[in-house]
């Protein structure tokens, strides 16, 4: 059986084993808390905790989940379907240098930091229903010049889909933050089992969009497919969105109507003054930053990888990258399993909260202590250890690191940003995280040399996010 194959199985049958143990440790708290939480009753869990929905929803009270995910797992199949092809259709079928392929994806990380800084205040004042609308019509218009060969409208696509990436970070999950608070009466440990669920369902709508993306490949014999696949997606969560989804603002009315409401200087001063936010930007600037560095040059490396696997005489070819994605995916729903494994008092012991911290937030910081080593440690193994079988787990792993982040990442926001800037706060993160991705991919050369030099400072980097989190989140 191919390695890739046996990985994926691999992972799929931890993750059903990991599955199956939260569900049999969370029976007995099923009737206190309300549901079950893991990848077997994500429905269930949706259905017990969102069943009261808002009069003025438009989806006629069949609750928040109902409304939400569906529109969530369209959104972030479009683009996951992009993610196994759009180096290789760059690089080998389109057959542009590597430094041209690294300037093309670093003109989206500038779009996506310029838009930042606009993005989330425009949405928290204009509204975030219509902000998740933008999103669909602008991804699907990157989707679409994505597959022109004319090198000005492949730029142009880049600069949207950056705009569009900076939305789907923000708006969808501020949205859903915010109706959750206006509907339900929910505490953090609800809103901790739906990030962690959100996570999930993101991990396995990521894993049938690597194999899908593959079957349209070879079937279409084009590596253009996923594209159009992810056009057709973008429809349907625009047509959903418009008949579903009420609107929520991140200001009242009185503040949206003022001339001038919390200017940027002034947003980016509370960031600076609360510690707690600041290392939550700085954390996510590098970690993000990674995965973003990551999502460009894990393919090269793969494919270097087997050179150095296979026999020289033997005729060269390409990894099955929507297998390899499908498995990274696996590997990532994995890490939010293990996630909300964390949440369930049977799991672990509950960590001590200070004074200004709750043991959910506690038990989230303590997570990001563990996952920032452990990731530095794979991109550091995957220079030391360089052959297929190696680096494809040194990446599995690190993808698995992922899956944890989010929803560890999701708590603390969630627990420490305020409701009324919480799109501006979101948006605003994305500036340095894009800026430090499009200076890295500013400076990229031919050949291995520089994929480890960026691996390399990106591991060194992660250990010292470490120590900004042990001196400044009060854990």
């Amino acid at each position: 059986m191919d390695i890739h194959v046996a990985s994926l199985i691999g992972l799929i049958l931890a993750n059903a084993a990991v599955a199956a143990r939260v569900r049999r440790a969370q029976q007995p708290e099923n009737n206190k808390r309300g549901g079950a939480t893991g990848l077997r009753s994500i429905i269930h869990n949706i259905r017990k905790v969102y069943s009261n929905s808002s009069p003025q929803d438009n989806a006629q009270n069949i609750g928040l989940g109902y409304t939400f995910f569906p529109v969530y797992a369209l959104v972030v199949a479009s683009d996951w379907l992009q993610g196994p092809y759009l180096y290789p259709l760059y690089k080998q079928t389109l057959n542009l240098p590597e430094n041209f392929v690294a300037t093309l994806f670093a003109t989206g990380f500038i779009s996506g930091a310029l838009s930042a800084t606009f993005a989330g205040k425009l949405a928290d004042q204009y509204g975030r229903r219509r902000a998740c609308q933008a999103f669909c019509v602008i991804y699907a218009l990157s989707c679409l010049l994505t597959l022109s060969s004319n090198i000005f409208l492949l730029f142009l696509g880049r600069a949207l889909g950056g705009i569009g990436t900076t939305l789907l970070f923000t708006v969808f999950e501020t949205w859903m933050v915010s109706e959750f608070h206006q509907r339900t009466a929910g505490g953090e440990g609800e809103l901790s089992s739906l990030l962690g669920t959100m996570t999930a369902l993101n991990s396995i709508v990521a894993v049938l969009s690597g194999l899908l993306s593959q079957f349209l490949v070879q079937l279409s014999e084009t590596r253009r497919a996923p594209f159009v696949a992810s056009i057709g997606c973008l429809i349907l969560a625009l047509l959903a969105i418009s008949r579903t989804w009420s609107e929520n603002y991140g200001q009242s009315t009185a503040a949206k109507a003022g001339p001038t409401a919390n200017p940027l200087k002034d947003r980016i001063s509370t960031i600076i003054k609360d510690k707690r936010i600041l290392t939550l930007g700085i954390t996510s600037t590098i970690f993000e930053g990674t995965m973003y560095l990551f999502v460009v040059f894990w393919s090269p490396a793969m494919i270097a990888a087997r050179a150095l696997s296979t026999d020289p005489s033997s005729p060269p070819s390409d990894p099955p990258f929507g297998i390899i994605f499908a498995a990274f995916m696996a590997a990532m729903m994995l890490g939010s399993q293990l996630f909300t494994h964390s949440l369930l008092p049977s799991s672990t012991t509950p960590s001590p909260a200070t004074d200004n911290e709750s043991p959910t937030l506690s038990r989230a910081t303590h997570l990001l202590k563990l996952l920032l080593p452990l990731s530095s440690a794979c991109l550091s193994l995957s220079l030391i250890l360089r052959y297929e079988l190696s680096t494809l787990w040194s990446f599995a792993i690190f993808e698995l690191c992922v899956g944890m982040y989010y929803p560890s990442m999701g708590v603390l926001k969630s627990g420490i940003v305020s409701e009324k800037h919480r799109a501006n706060v979101y948006a605003l993160f994305r500036v340095p995280l894009n800026v430090f991705v499009a200076l890295a991919l500013g400076m990229t050369e031919e050949g291995e040399a520089f994929r480890g030099n960026v691996f390399m400072t990106c591991s060194a980097l992660l250990v010292g996010a470490v120590g900004c989190v042990y001196a400044f989140m009060d854990a």
